[in-house]
């Protein structure tokens, strides 16, 4: 089987053609990197607030354990808080 195409047509459609695909591919490559750039934000922002949460606990335990070790001694002479 053989094409008969006008060579004019055939440059415009080759034309046509390549650059479809090279905008297609550059469209999907810029969603591609705007996706993965919004999740290692997203990501990075859960890893901070997890981390601002262990230490707020940690924190509070160690407020509650400051509190625990201070207060009055009936044994040792020095009662001042």
């Amino acid at each position: 089987m053989q094409l008969r195409v006008h060579p004019v047509l055939a440059v415009l459609l080759s034309s046509f053609t390549g650059f479809g695909i090279a905008i297609s591919t550059n469209s999907l490559l810029v969603e591609y990197l705007r996706w993965r750039a919004r999740r290692n934000h997203r990501l990075a922002q859960q890893a901070a607030n997890a981390a601002q949460h262990q230490e707020s606990e940690n924190d509070g335990a160690n407020d509650n354990n400051g509190t625990r070790q201070q207060g009055h001694d009936a044994n040792s002479g020095n009662n001042a808080v």
